[in-house]
């Protein structure tokens, strides 16, 4: 019995860990579009002022 409840314990452990691994990953991405993002942005404003 207590075997069975220390694996369903280590089983939620590492589905946890992989949630946040997937989470971290999922963030990085979402901080690597916004750095493309405000380098478009930059580009442009240069364009605009440069005329």
């Amino acid at each position: 019995m207590i075997l069975e409840e220390q694996a369903q314990s280590s089983r939620r452990q590492a589905r946890q860990q992989q949630q946040l691994l997937d989470l971290k990953a999922e963030l990085k991405k979402q901080e690597l579009r916004q750095q493309a993002v405000q380098a478009q942005v930059n580009v442009l404003l240069k364009e605009r002022n440069g005329s």
